[in-house]
């Protein structure tokens, strides 16, 4: 399940002294910055599937699997915590200097740990062994995540130059693609694709927070590391217990089912990523206005939320009925014909945005802002519980169109859960 990847947390700001950033403008800054993140790959992968074919596109495929617990690592929850606090102390160069020396520092030092894991891994387990060059090529797509601290981008609410330098970077890359990719044997340059249009994002990164003096460069200090550690920590658990039943699922396809169908739940759960991440910039950018609204101004912040809600609602839930209806021609025209008989996959995942937008409707956008933390964690921690319970069963019964069904599954039970919990606090603070 998606959340919040890009979080702009305005918290303790006053409304007589506080001029509060278009929300529209935020809007249409995230949905570019989402544009880069999944249109230029997704546009990518008729290529990739046809020139690679099946097997070794799936693959390829879960190597970026692999790569997805590394940026979790190093990412640490800081998309969040990370954001609040240079929002918090925007105005405070030093303040953001040494929270970003900390927080960056604290990143390279986690990479170090991937790196490590990965060598590791690859020396040790001869599954992967044969595919060391895969892997380590992969590496760029973490050093990527670490070289783009896009919560400073995000804390300063300099979102349209994020967007921009996210998409030129992928973009630049293509070529990456077109020159060196011909076929199966390509698979070294297919993931050096992806690296490359991390890094070269990463390096645009860095280079403009040079150039605009947002910070002064210095070493942190060991107390500087202890406290993005344990500012990060709190919501790394959340971040880890989300990523259960997110990352988790496609790898256990490529391990039990194999690359094959690894490629086709990839391929058709990229369309339902697609679908979230045009729609996640209404969420992100109504976080922090519903945080500042919800303790001061709940009549305006009831409106925001209902007009929001049937926004995102009505537009999920009409792409997903195409998504459905199409879904076989979806599949035919990305994949080429490896893929023909796959469309059902895409149909199990075709509603699972109209379930996650309820979910940040009511979790994100409700309980976070009004401080139910525990019960947010405690939902999405049975909800992992239940994905890894009923992932064998399912991958093994119905290969990727059970991994499908799971996800949906466990979806609508995290909204069902949330709109529950909301009911039942909604009735005791009546009773009291």
């Amino acid at each position: 399940m998606q959340r919040l990847e890009l979080i702009l947390w305005i918290g303790s700001m006053s409304v007589s002294n506080m001029s509060l950033p278009r929300l529209r403008d935020n809007i249409l800054a995230l949905s570019v910055v989402q544009a880069g993140n999944y249109l230029v790959p997704l546009l990518a992968l008729p290529f990739l599937a046809r020139v690679l074919g099946i097997h070794a596109y799936g693959e390829v495929v879960f190597v970026q699997t692999v790569m997805m617990f590394g940026m979790l690592l190093v990412d640490f929850g800081f998309s969040w915590s990370a954001t609040r606090d240079i929002s918090a102390s925007r105005d405070d160069r030093g303040k953001v200097s040494t929270l970003f020396a900390g927080i960056w520092g604290l990143q390279w030092l986690l990479l170090a740990v991937v790196v490590l894991l990965v060598l590791l891994s690859v020396w040790w387990l001869p599954s992967l062994r044969p595919n060391a060059s895969l892997y380590l090529t992969g590496l760029g797509i973490v050093l990527g995540q670490v070289l783009f601290p896009l919560w400073l981008f995000q804390g300063l609410e300099a979102l349209k130059v994020a967007a921009v330098i996210q998409v030129v970077g992928k973009v630049l890359a293509i070529p990456c693609l077109l020159i060196w990719v011909d076929g199966p044997q390509d698979q070294v340059a297919a993931i050096a694709f992806f690296s490359a249009s991390s890094v070269l994002s990463g390096l645009g990164a860095v280079w403009w927070i040079h150039r605009s003096k947002w910070v002064e460069w210095f070493w942190p200090s060991r107390a500087d590391l202890a406290q993005a550690f344990r500012q990060g920590a709190w919501i790394f658990g959340s971040r880890v217990s989300i990523s259960l039943y997110t990352t988790a699922i496609p790898l256990a396809v490529g391990l039990w089912a194999g690359p094959a169908q690894l490629a086709a739940f990839n391929l058709a759960d990229k369309v339902r990523v697609l679908i979230q991440g045009f729609l996640a910039p209404v969420a992100q950018a109504l976080f922090p206005r519903m945080s500042y609204l919800i303790n001061r101004d709940r009549v305006a912040a009831f409106s925001l939320l209902t007009k929001s809600a049937w926004i995102v609602g009505v537009v999920s839930l009409l792409s997903g009925g195409l998504v459905w209806w199409f879904a076989d021609e979806i599949m035919l025209i990305l994949g080429g014909n490896d893929f023909i008989h796959t469309g059902d996959i895409l149909r199990w995942l075709a509603f699972v945005p109209l379930m996650v937008a309820g979910s940040n409707t009511l979790g994100v956008q409700v309980m976070l802002p009004r401080g139910m933390n525990r019960a947010f964690m405690t939902i999405l921690t049975a909800a992992s519980i239940m994905s890894l319970v009923g992932l064998y069963p399912a991958v093994m019964n119905a290969e990727a169109r059970g991994a499908a069904q799971l996800v949906l599954l466990v979806e609508c039970v995290v909204t069902l859960a949330m709109a529950l919990y909301l009911r039942r606090e909604a009735h005791n603070w009546r009773v009291k």
